[in-house]
This record gives structure tokens, sequence and C-alpha cells, in this order.
């Protein structure tokens, strides 16, 4: 009897310690948790989802158009017509925005001429040697409308976590993420 409880009690125990253990969400988790974050957001704000780029480049209010990496990107201006070229282009850029946390919206903006703009080489989004907190939203979804908009141009995004940012202690990816930019400018150096 005695070796029987035993044996239960060494059973609850590891069963308590595996059950406070590890509280990482699991990659369905975290794809279920944006998903629903993101149909918010659409709803919330009213934009619509369009399944082509407009043919003229024009978007009307609250026209986004979902892009083939799941990135939802709505143009507000393409910009002076000079085109990034991969792997060459220095850009900055700076933004603002809501990143889309499962029990929170946590706001964030470096548009102050006061703030550094996030520096990279389209193509490249990985981080640069500096102490710039805002690299670590530098990502392949940022770049992204680099492909459709030119020098100047500026853009509002919806960024799914899995082409979100892999940099810092907080990166989208690991943490899934998705994110809201409000507003994202372009600049070529």
């Amino acid at each position: 009897m005695k070796k029987s409880f035993n044996i239960l009690l060494i059973l609850c125990a590891v069963l308590a310690v595996v059950s406070c253990g590890d509280k990482t969400k699991s990659y369905t988790d975290m794809l279920n948790a944006q998903e629903k974050a993101i149909e918010a957001l659409i709803r919330d704000s009213g934009i619509v989802v369009l399944k082509n780029y407009p043919e003229n480049g024009v978007f009307k209010d609250k026209e986004f158009v979902l892009l083939p990496n799941d990135v939802y990107m709505h143009v507000i201006d393409s910009g002076n017509g000079t085109r990034a070229v991969l792997s060459q282009t220095t850009v900055l850029t700076r933004f603002k925005g809501l990143l889309l946390d499962t029990d929170t919206v946590i706001p964030f903006e470096n548009l102050s001429s006061w703030k550094f703009p996030v520096e990279f080489k389209y193509g490249n989004y990985s981080t640069q040697v500096d102490n710039n907190a805002f690299n670590a939203f530098l990502s392949e979804g940022l770049g992204t409308p680099l492909q459709y908009v030119g020098d100047r141009a500026r853009v509002k995004l919806i960024v799914p976590f899995q082409v979100g940012s892999t940099i810092g202690t907080y990166s989208q990816q690991s943490a899934g993420t998705p994110v809201y930019y409000d507003l994202v400018t372009y600049q070529f150096d």
C-alpha cells in the first residue's frame, strides 16, 4: 500500500511540474491568435481587402491589397518613381503603428525627427550595427512594399508574424505578434 502511495505521489509531482512548466504557445495557437487579431483590426477599422492590386495604382480610403506573402498593403503615395534596386539601394524608413499582441495593443513610432530612421539595404533585413531600438521592426514584411512603390513612398501595412522581425528579444516571429503600420515612409539614401 505504501509503495502504491509513493508511486501515486511521484506521478502527481511529475504532472504538477509538467503542467506548471513551459507556457509557450504552439505555432497553431499563434496562427489562430494572429488570425483573430487581424480579422478584428480589419472589421473594426472598416478595411476592405482587395484580391488584386488596383490597375491604376490608386487605392481608395481603407482599401488594402493582400500580397503573395500575406502582407496587407494600402498605398497612400507611391513615391517619385525611382525604384529600389535589390541588394544595392539603401533605404531609410520611419513608421508608426501597433503591435497586435494577444492581450493588448502596443503603440510605437519613430516618425519624430529626433529619432533615428531604420536603415537597411533593400532585400537585406538583418539588423544594422548600431543602437537603434527600432531596428527590431526590420523585416521582410516592412520591405515588401518596395516591389510596388519607390523613393518617398508612404504606405500602411498589416504584417503577419511569419514575415515579421526576427531581431531582438521581442521578435515578431518568436512571439507570434502581427504588426499594423498606420504609416510607413521610405526614403532612398
